[in-house]
């Protein structure tokens, strides 16, 4: 009984030495062959990329671009107001545009509807 233990034992690990070393041979014979460098090409050119990330995302923190945008828009809030612009706009037209809507929309109101014509459809 020990002697049918100790042999299967021993056919296991015989398999798993051999799955072993079949696994380093395919690695060892993919050394050098377009595949692998190219798996290397890809992780070197996305460690480059993230490097790269890092450099812009240190350098945009280190500029005073928000306190900028900050003074910007405390700049535009202490001006006038936008109404106060739409209505100088106005002013500057020609004519009123109230006055040309409001008469726009009084012809469209009096403007009869065409009427519409039986189609296939409703017969």
């Amino acid at each position: 009984m020990t002697e049918a233990k100790a042999k299967k034992d021993q056919i296991i690990a015989r398999a798993r030495t051999a799955k072993a070393a079949t696994k380093v041979n395919d690695m060892l014979s993919g050394v050098g062959t377009g595949t692998s460098t190219a798996a290397f090409d890809r992780m070197t050119e996305k460690v480059d990329q993230m490097e790269a990330e890092a450099a812009v995302s240190k350098e945009m923190a280190s500029t005073s671009i928000p306190q900028m945008g900050e003074e910007r828009f405390k700049a535009l809030e202490s001006g006038g107001s936008v109404e106060d612009e739409l209505a100088a706009m106005k002013k500057a037209l020609p004519g009123s545009v109230d006055a040309e809507l409001e008469e726009m929309k009084r012809l469209m109101s009096s403007t009869p509807e065409p009427e519409k014509k039986p189609s296939e459809d409703d017969a």
